[in-house]
């Protein structure tokens, strides 16, 4: 920064250059704004934003003879500030015109003050984010170990005259949506996770009882199934059948697992307890017998989930003989 600061030319030519802006120029707004590409440099140390040339403010005004002192020792003299376009969303305002300068600054401080503001630097860059919702305001890129941030050209904005010295920070974020912005921010995490995050950073907001859809839906395996409202016209038209387990902990004869048979028209239900899931087919085949032989009763449908306990070809095409 010093180096670049050397580059300034001495402040006995300041007067000269100023002098030849022509008197109807000292307060300017238009309706047709047209500004190059330029790049500021972001720095820490600097107490105000210095622009280097006129084509970069939205509107400025002339000031009483203000001293700018250089860290090599050096003063050099504005005679205008005014206001400059940072995006399409946010105004720096109180921007020091400095012709002499061969860079523009803004200042680090004022930006945190004005725009209330969080800079956070790193070794590749500064981010400039909001202060309450931490929205990304601009970004500026590590360039020969200094922070440049480009600003964009504008052409056709409607600019108003600024009525007063504050910056123009338009965020359109309700308290609601605080409250959930941040649990899809942090990729949908959980309510235990997101009220860690809120005990450390005050400005997490969160709703206990918001529920999230999206949480829900991408969490099960498959869609929940659509209530039947079909019904069998007698007992054991249609019988449904699942299997259960292993337990964690078996019972005192060692079953670990347990076969559930329910009857489709009565909803009376059988409960088998087995030892080993292979001796499902064995039960399920006498269940049909029994039956079939004490009450000459056939059953018609077996629905089952469609796991291979429940494979009984073999029994299913001696039935049909």
């Amino acid at each position: 920064m010093l180096a670049l600061l050397q580059q300034v030319k001495s402040s006995g030519n300041v007067s000269s250059q100023v002098s030849v802006i022509p008197s109807n120029m000292t307060t300017q707004t238009g309706n047709n704004f047209i500004s190059s590409f330029s790049s500021w440099i972001i720095d820490s140390g600097a107490t105000n934003h210095i622009c280097s040339s006129l084509t970069y403010f939205t509107s400025y005004h002339q000031i009483d003879p203000m001293y700018v002192k250089l860290p090599n020792g050096n003063q050099v003299i504005a005679y205008y500030f005014g206001s400059v376009f940072l995006n399409q969303n946010h105004v720096v305002d109180n921007v020091l015109y400095i012709p002499c300068f061969t860079f523009n600054l803004l200042s680090g401080t004022k930006l945190i003050d004005k725009l209330s503001c969080v800079l956070t630097f790193d070794s590749n860059g500064c981010h400039i984010q909001d202060k309450n919702s931490l929205k990304i305001i601009d970004y500026a890129k590590m360039q020969e170990k200094l922070y440049i941030l480009r600003i964009p050209s504008y052409q056709k904005l409607q600019i108003k005259p600024l009525e007063s010295t504050h910056t123009i920070n338009i965020v359109n974020v309700s308290a609601s949506d605080l409250e959930t912005l941040w649990h899809f921010r942090l990729g949908h995490i959980s309510n235990k996770c997101i009220n860690i995050v809120k005990n450390n950073f005050s400005f997490v907001k969160y709703n206990k009882s918001f529920v999230c859809d999206v949480c829900h839906f991408s969490k099960q395996k498959r869609l929940y199934f659509p209530i039947s409202t079909s019904k069998s016209k007698k007992c054991f038209d249609l019988i449904h059948v699942n299997v259960w387990g292993p337990y964690s902990i078996p019972s005192i004869h060692g079953h670990k697992y347990f076969l559930t048979i329910v009857d489709d028209y009565s909803r009376y239900t059988w409960i088998f307890l087995l030892k080993q899931k292979s001796k499902v087919v064995k039960v399920l085949e006498h269940f049909v017998i029994f039956f079939q032989t004490q009450f000459e009763i056939t059953i018609k449908i077996i629905r089952s989930d469609n796991v291979t306990e429940f494979f009984m070809t073999n029994f299913f095409l001696s039935a049909r003989k």
